[in-house]
């Protein structure tokens, strides 16, 4: 049985241009940002005839400016009014033909990372810098100010080191991860930060992977993968810093680019290598009921953990816990019951328990815990999963099965791992 689908042929020239654009690429653009379900294909003659008069054939000198041009679109035919009236306006040179064209088959192959990204595409360009003689208290400042959490260090251009969030809790001393430390005003952070007056060269690591901007975007992907990196900075020829890549780049990228999948389903187009969000790699995290009392979830982040899913007892999520949402619940409570929750956060360990105030005791997991969270299935496509973590920002996304019940966490990581493997 074939499908009904249309050919829309454009005849022009390749001089044409619409907004600055050659006329051939603004139509590529069109429809790539449309998501149409759609391929575009361009051609270039080697001789023809305008209605003006012209003639172009190969012994014609500037033939490699003006040659004439052919683009076809191939789409279903209920497709043909989301574009046709676009070309309309955007062919001011030119001839528009539409036709009916049987379809037997329609298969793409699913690919998360498109191959022409290249680097500089997606990095941030002009990234925040400090130098190696930069107190560490002004490099915190910076980062809690610009809601970062590392920054490169660089001489006269080139990068010698990078101070990431570990390197601040590990060298420097810094009691929370950043996005917790940067809600203290700047009087509070210096107070906190025991190593603040140290230069940023003491705590910084010299080891840094670098790419390029003219990289593939794949290839810089594998390094990350392969290095468990979060971010990358990125040099120019000259080998001078021109930008940072980070996990959230890659993905807003690849979020803009990947298949409008209930379109393509809607008009019976077979995707080809389709990743679940079960096929990922996802991070088991501790669980506890709702009424598991504080002092124990405590214990749980005790152990390295950020954050701690309450199941009710069919294994549904009922909320998450994690210690942003520990020392919002406890603010305004008495302070030493804020202090020794800090202080477990930072690795304090079990040293303060036996100040811990009798408040703390009475509370539970339901009382602190998150209500609400979204979550994603695992027999999701990966690319649902990928759209919830890019416009919500989020760096763990829940994961439940087809019946409700928690499976685990899908990080950012694990979602760059399942883009390599649609590749």
């Amino acid at each position: 049985m074939s499908l009904e689908y249309k050919v829309i042929e454009i005849f022009t020239r390749e001089g044409a241009r619409c907004h600055h654009l050659p006329l051939y690429e603004a139509v590529v653009k069109l429809v790539r940002d449309r998501k149409l379900a759609a391929r575009v294909l361009v051609l270039r003659a080697i001789g023809g005839a305008f209605e003006s008069g012209e003639i172009v054939s190969q012994h014609v000198l500037d033939l490699s400016y003006d040659a004439p041009l052919k683009i076809e679109i191939i789409l279903p035919a209920a497709e043909l009014s989301e574009v046709l009236p676009a070309l309309e306006e955007m062919v001011q040179d030119g001839v528009i033909a539409v036709e009916d064209m049987p379809v037997v088959l329609h298969r793409t192959q699913r690919r998360l990372v498109p191959r022409h990204l290249r680097v500089r595409d997606v990095m941030t360009a002009d990234p925040l810098t400090v130098e190696s003689q930069t107190p560490v208290h002004d490099v915190v400042h910076l980062l809690a100010e610009h809601e970062f959490n590392a920054v490169p260090v660089v001489e006269r251009g080139r990068v010698v080191g990078i101070i990431s969030q570990g390197d601040l809790i590990d060298r420097a001393g810094m009691p929370l991860r950043m996005g917790l430390f940067a809600e203290y005003d700047r009087l509070e952070r210096e107070r906190l930060l025991p190593s603040g007056t140290r230069p940023a060269r003491e705590i910084m690591s010299s080891a840094v992977v670098t790419t390029s901007a003219d990289a593939p975007l794949e290839h810089a992907i594998e390094v990350m993968v392969a290095r468990d990196l979060k971010r990358l900075p990125v040099l120019d020829g000259e080998g001078r810093l021109q930008g940072m890549l980070s996990r959230i780049d890659v993905l807003n990228a690849v979020s803009h680019h990947v298949p409008d999948l209930q379109r393509l389903a809607r008009h019976r187009v077979q995707v080809m290598g389709q990743v679940l969000v079960g096929d990922a790699t996802l991070h088991d995290i501790p669980t506890v009921a709702p009424d598991t009392p504080l002092a124990e979830v405590l214990d749980l982040v005790e152990q390295e953990h950020r954050r701690v899913a309450v199941l009710d007892a069919e294994g549904r999520l009922a909320g998450l816990i994690s210690d942003r949402d520990l020392l919002m619940a406890l603010r305004g409570r008495h302070g030493g019951v804020v202090d020794y929750v800090r202080l477990v956060l930072g690795g304090g360990r079990r040293e303060a328990r036996r100040e811990r105030d009798h408040t703390l005791e009475n509370l539970t997991a339901a009382d602190v815990m998150t209500r609400g969270v979204l979550t994603v299935r695992e027999d999701e496509p990966i690319e649902r999963a990928l759209a919830l973590m890019t416009e919500q920002r989020l760096k763990r996304l829940p994961v439940v099965t087809a019946e409700g019940r928690f499976a685990g966490v899908l990080s950012r990581d694990a979602v760059l791992r399942a883009s390599l493997a649609c590749s």
